[in-house]
């Protein structure tokens, strides 16, 4: 048994969707991410680092391979960037919880980040190449649970009675990650 950590780092591990979860605030079920409207914004959600500390238990299945479990605490910085539509335009926009019809929606942009802790679990096997090499494979799930972002807009010009400024726009996101890593490693002293 032991005790391992690890960090990650990336700068590039991110997802976008694109179109609106508003469809029914314009009569049309079909129109959320991918329906028939053109698309006026767009959600991205990237991911930074991601340490974890953990312990690792393993079983000698032959005097070379260990096999083994391990489990721990885990921490996952997120970026998360909405990119809207500020005037009107046929089809609905993913920052605005009512269709509007006149008037500018502002900001355009709109970005929360959050760092969530969250548990991790997984297993793999480490095996001895030869001399001091090793070869490692491994699999962890880990689960940070929903993140909740609310944002604010304004609307100015806008006349229509159920178009009240400031509009609160929410967004939650269930955050897991599966990771698979493969590893050679050198083991100094006997």
């Amino acid at each position: 048994m032991g005790v391992e950590g690890d960090a990650g780092w990336t700068t590039d591990k991110s997802a976008t969707f694109t179109g609106s979860p508003y469809a029914a605030n314009i009569g049309v079920t079909t129109a959320a991410f991918g329906g028939p409207f053109p698309v006026l914004g767009s959600y991205s959600v990237k991911t930074t680092w991601d340490p974890s500390a953990r312990v690792r238990a393993g079983w000698l299945a032959t005097p070379t391979i260990l096999l083994f479990a391990t489990g721990g605490a885990a921490w996952l910085h997120l970026d998360a960037t909405s990119n809207c539509q500020t005037v009107f335009g046929v089809g609905a926009g993913t920052c605005s919880p009512t269709n509007f019809f006149n008037g500018t929606l502002g900001p355009a942009v709109l970005n929360d980040s959050t760092t969530r802790t969250g548990w991790t679990l997984g297993g793999g096997i480490e095996a001895i190449l030869g001399g001091n090499w090793l070869v490692r494979a491994e699999y962890r799930y880990a689960d940070f649970g929903t993140v909740n972002f609310a944002d604010v807009r304004t609307c100015t010009g806008c006349t229509f009675p159920a178009q009240a400024s400031p509009l609160v726009v929410t967004n939650a996101l269930r955050v897991t990650t599966q990771t698979a890593t493969v590893g050679l490693a050198y083991k100094f002293g006997p």
